[in-house]
């Protein structure tokens, strides 16, 4: 098992988020593994800022009859970031055959961060406030 994959089935909602590493930002505070087709069929829908969900295994996205645009990320075994698209529009399909995993965020969260092919992603465990 990969590193990165290691650490998404470790994910415990809440307490789980997403970290550029090598921005050292935050892109989720609140982490969705969706690992099986009933899961990904259960949480199509809008998404509020702050929330990632992380399609794995997979290679390819699409956002057929999507009612609204994405950010995806395409993540290699180690969490490395090999393609990464910016408000992806409904009704496309993008792939990346290295991908191991991709990141689904809501729009503006690549730019707002900064994010781009080449930066390291790395799931956390996030200390509750008081």
């Amino acid at each position: 098992m990969t590193a990165f994959v290691s650490a998404l089935a470790e994910v415990d909602g809440p307490r789980c988020g997403l970290r550029n590493a090598t921005r050292d930002l935050l892109l989720a505070s609140l982490v969705d593994v969706l690992s099986t087709a009933g899961t990904r069929e259960r949480t199509a829908g809008d998404f509020e800022p702050g929330r990632a969900r992380v399609v794995v295994p997979a290679r390819l996205v699409h956002t057929l009859r999507a009612p609204f645009p994405i950010d995806v990320v395409f993540v290699d075994a180690q969490g490395w970031v090999v393609r990464a698209h910016r408000v992806l529009v409904p009704w496309r399909v993008v792939w990346h055959p290295r991908a191991v995993a991709v990141v689904e965020l809501p729009a503006g969260t690549l730019e707002r961060t900064g994010t781009v092919t080449g930066d390291r992603l790395i799931v956390e465990t996030l200390v509750p406030g008081p």
